[in-house]
């Protein structure tokens, strides 16, 4: 009757109970006894070697864990050290834009001054040079050299 109980109340060690019911008794053999402590003793092996098996897995996972965390921490270091460089070359660019933008809007009149200067220089030596004589007629050098030898004999 305990044992009934005891097994409906969810006891863990019923059989514990009918041998001990069983040893009062004096029905209880040696060797049930000792295949009962056998199996005990192996069922408790193997709790503590699902035990350590946990433990280990846990290890494992909390390494593993660390270990994403840190991996985890290294990228969000490394992404915020590349936002703050593309920031830094995005000012840079920006600063070039802008230097280039005032440099070409500066950059046209100096051209077309320089193109201005080379015209100017060269009208200034056009009207320096001395203007070509139109080249005489072969009527006009004959008159020319009738002149000249005209001149050469009254000079003598």
């Amino acid at each position: 009757m305990l044992l009934r109980e005891r097994y409906v109340q969810g006891g863990n060690d019923a059989m514990k109970l009918m041998l001990i019911g069983r040893i009062r008794r004096g029905g209880a053999q040696p060797g049930v006894l000792r295949l009962h402590r056998r199996a005990r003793a192996e069922i408790i092996r193997e709790y503590q070697s699902s035990l350590a098996r946990l433990g280990a897995l846990k290890d494992k996972a909390r390494v593993q864990r660390d270990n994403l965390s840190q991996v985890k921490s290294e990228r969000v270091a490394q992404k915020k050290s590349l936002e703050d460089e593309k920031g830094a070359r995005q000012q840079v660019l920006y600063k070039l834009s802008s230097r280039s933008q005032a440099a070409q809007g500066n950059r046209y009149p100096v051209r077309d001054e320089k193109r201005l200067t080379r015209l100017i220089e060269r009208l200034a030596r056009l009207a320096a040079a001395p203007k070509p004589q139109p080249r005489p007629t072969r009527a006009e050098s004959e008159q020319v050299a009738d002149a000249s030898l005209a001149v050469s004999i009254s000079i003598v």
